[in-house]
Order: C-alpha cells, then structure tokens, then sequence
C-alpha cells in the first residue's frame, strides 16, 4: 500500500523536534544562556515548536490505526506484544551500554526488570510507555471514532484550542492556569482523535482562508504569550525552568499538522517521484532514529 506522504512528511518533523529536544544548551535549552538577545525570541519559538513532536506523533497513529478493523488477539500480538519486545529489547542493550562504560555498577537481570517495569532506562523511552497505554486503549479509541460525527470533531477541537490558548487570557486578566486543561495532558487520548478527525474527517470546506489564518494568529498569540510569561519568569526568580513552555505545545502541534494536511491532502501540492521515494524512505526511518537517537547523541555526536 502506498504510503501517505503528508504524513511520512509530518513524521520526519516530529522526530526532528525530538532530537532538538535533546540538543542541551547549543539548543533547546538555549532559553537559558540567550536571555536579553534578540536571539531568546527566536529559540523560544523554536522550542514551543518542538514540543509538538511527540503529540505529533499520536497523531498519525490516530489517522493509521484508528479506522482499522483488528480482534483483540490480532491487536495483541500484532501491537501490544511487538512494542512489549521493543522495549524490553532496546532497553537491555542501553543497560548493556552502560554496564560497558560503568562496570563498577554492576550486572544484575533482576535489577534491570525491577528498574524498567517503573521507569524508562533513558528518559526518552518515556514515549514508549505513553505508546503502550494508547495501543491498551485502542480499541475504546476505535469505538470512540467510529461514533463521533464532524461537528463533533470540531467541537473537540475547538475546545482544545480554547484550553491551549488560555494563557493569554489568564494573563490579561490575571487569572490562576485553569484546571481543565490537565485533562488534555492525556497525549495517547486527545491527539490521536483529534488527528483522525483533521485527516479523514473534516470536510475540505474549513481548510479556507478563514481558517488557515485563524490558526496563524491563534500561533503568534501562543508565542507572545509563552515569551511574556517566561519574562515574568525571569523578572521574579532570576532564571529560566523551561516548565511554561510545555504549556504551549497543544497549538503548534494543531497548527502543523493541519497545514501539512491542507498542502498535501487538500491542496495537493505535487513533489517529483523521486523526491517523493525519498520521503517515503526517510518517513520509514524514523521509529529507528528515535530508538538511537540517545546512544548516538552521546556516544558519537
């Protein structure tokens, strides 16, 4: 089956925010040392940005697997179980990294299982255990869909907006974070529908121009509004903790996914075979990088 290139597209983007997540001080966290240049507003950008990478990533999996027809054995060995292996699999041979580089620690298989059961070996694994609660729900998620009409996507959606756009009227009024909005926290629940509902469901007729610039400035809001509130930040500690900034991840993540969808699904922009081959096989790379993504950053870059 043809692969569908909006989303091996938005795939490449996601996992490229992830590794700029990881980049430490020459990147990400760039917010820190960049303070008081014309540069911060630049990173603070691109790090709200790359906070979408992963709610990215529930997405496309809420447009692949969502409308599929599987019994709970098939899902089981098919998915559940894979991923189990995967984690298991690639977990050991981080620990083995580190008993290589570390043999003072020790060789213990019965610490390694206590270790893993609870907490990711690398901290960016903690994906992997997100990944594996939305596969265990995946068949409410399907009979969630399979019942859920247009306007119903859209009041989702809308809704989500609403919530991830508070921080500007919080700080207009001077009002607390409102409470609900760590309900939407749930990335394996909420991105996945919504990206089901973006890319298979809603109608061609609200990827108009009144659309398509609702959601450019809803974007610029989110970026004033996460760099005054990390102004503020600064002005009462004196330093930056980089915690607002996950606040703002909700409205990049809708905002690139849906223009994605809109160039290549809706506008249908055309790209040569070649380069359109190219994506597919970079597309189909990306679950490996993520997976070593860790040991090369350290080991090798």
């Amino acid at each position: 089956m043809k692969k569908r290139i909006s989303l091996e597209i938005i795939r490449i983007i996601a996992i490229c925010m992830v590794i700029f997540n990881h980049t430490g001080e020459n990147g990400f966290e760039m917010f820190r040392t960049a303070y008081g240049t014309p540069l911060w507003y630049f990173v603070i950008l691109l790090d709200i940005v790359s906070k979408a990478g992963v709610p990215l990533f529930f997405m496309i999996s809420g447009v692949l697997l969502l409308d599929k027809e599987e019994t709970l054995k098939e899902l089981f060995v098919k998915r559940i179980l894979r991923y189990v292996v995967i984690i298991l699999l690639f977990s050991f041979i981080y620990y083995v990294r580190l008993y290589i580089h570390h043999p003072e620690y020790g060789f213990s298989i019965k610490f390694f299982f206590t270790y893993i059961y609870s907490t990711p070996f690398i901290i960016p694994y903690w994906f992997l255990y997100s990944y594996l609660s939305f596969l265990f729900i995946l068949p409410v998620l399907r009979s969630v869909v399979k019942s859920l009409k247009e306007n119903e996507y859209l009041w989702i959606l809308g809704f989500s907006v609403f919530l991830w756009i508070s921080p500007v009227w919080e700080i207009i009024f001077n009002l607390e974070p409102i409470n609900i909005n760590n309900g939407l926290n749930a990335s394996f629940v909420v991105f996945p529908i919504l990206g089901y509902g973006i890319a298979n469901v809603i109608s061609d007729k609200y990827y108009n121009y009144m659309s398509r610039a609702i959601l450019f400035v809803v974007f610029i809001l989110n970026w004033l509004c996460s760099i005054y509130m990390n102004i503020v930040e600064f002005k009462e500690t004196g330093e930056l903790s980089g915690s607002n900034l996950d606040r703002f991840a909700g409205i990049p993540t809708i905002v690139i996914f849906y223009f994605i969808i809109y160039c290549f699904d809706k506008k249908t922009i055309k790209i040569p075979e070649r380069m359109e081959h190219v994506i597919s096989i970079a597309g189909g790379g990306v679950f490996c990088t993520y997976l070593f993504e860790d040991m090369l950053r350290s080991d090798i870059f």
